[in-house]
């Protein structure tokens, strides 16, 4: 059981509590994973290391508990109603001077509402949260292709536009990158290229670097989502990012397009974009050596190309 930690459960991974804006109180996620079933994985280049106990809630079985507390610095706790048993992940959580803002999700990820915390009884209601501007301020974050990393604008009526200077360490790494669209289906997608490959060199092993799912894009206009690629690229790949169908951020019709079926378009979408990044770019990549990188959907992905033998075993 953890208080207050990042924890993949929960689907924020980067943050566990918030601050109220008068600093007067916190509101802290807690994570109950005791009745999440364990599984042992074991090393496979160390046959004799000890396996590794991970919890994971496969379908049908059991999830973590997820809930919220409101925590003041006189020792007083509320629990918000998050209606755990319905909404079993909690996807977003802010805390601005109108009160708490929560999102809540059904297991199956079909349904999703926005609420409204009453700090002082830790009831929710639904609401509809669109943006705001505060006192007049707004504030305008960017981030460009090549240009590395973020951008922040204030704007203020009646003065002018103030920049907030980055302070974050440059990368050291300048992508190579081109983004595409690609196939019947304009997949988009992106191929990287180590900086000192040439034209005519022998082709290059393919390393696919996609998500390929719900919930999360990378074919993105910006630097960050595509530095580590590129970092793999160096090492010798050509490196294939290809958002398909079930991706976010292209259309309704698309992103439903997995419902029923979270393996075969996914499967067809990456293949595709492989395939048609190989014809477009002659000689440049190696189908006989392809292997695929990351983690969650991605490994599941790579398990089934295994075992259904569209793709060939990398050497």
């Amino acid at each position: 059981m953890t208080f207050g930690q990042p924890d993949r459960f929960t689907l924020l991974q980067n943050q566990g509590l918030w601050w109220a804006p008068d600093g007067s109180r916190l509101l802290i996620s807690r994570v109950d994973t005791s009745q999440v079933q364990q599984y042992w994985i074991s090393d496979q280049a160390d046959p004799g290391a000890r396996p590794v106990q991970v919890r994971y809630p496969r379908v049908g079985t059991p999830n973590a508990e997820v809930s919220l507390w409101l925590v003041g610095l006189d020792g007083s706790r509320v629990v918000v109603q998050t209606d755990q048993g319905e909404f079993e992940y909690l996807t977003a959580v802010t805390w601005d001077g109108h009160g708490p803002l929560i999102a809540v999700q059904s297991r199956d990820q079909r349904r999703l509402e926005v609420r409204a915390v009453d700090p002082g009884t830790g009831q929710a209601s639904v609401r509809v949260h669109a943006g705001r501007r505060a006192a007049g301020t707004t504030v305008i974050v960017r981030q460009a292709l090549g240009q590395p990393g973020t951008t922040v604008i204030v704007r203020r009526a009646g003065s002018p536009d103030r920049s907030i200077a980055s302070k974050a360490e440059p990368p050291g790494l300048d992508l190579r990158i081109e983004l595409i669209r690609v196939g019947e289906r304009e997949i988009r997608s992106a191929l990287l290229l180590p900086s000192w490959h040439e034209s005519g060199a022998p082709p290059l092993p393919v390393l696919i670097d996609s998500y390929g799912g719900a919930a999360q894009r990378v074919f993105l206009a910006q630097t960050a989502p595509f530095l580590v690629s590129q970092w793999f690229a160096e090492q010798g790949f050509a490196v294939i990012v290809a958002d398909g169908r079930g991706t976010p951020g292209r259309d309704p019709a698309w992103e439903r397009a997995t419902r029923g079926d979270i393996a075969t378009p996914v499967l067809e979408d990456q293949i595709a974009a492989l395939q048609a990044i190989a014809a477009t770019h002659p000689g440049v990549l190696d189908l006989r050596q392809v292997v695929i990188r990351r983690w969650s959907r991605d490994r599941s992905a790579a398990l089934q190309r295994s075992l259904q033998g569209t793709l060939p075993r990398p050497s």
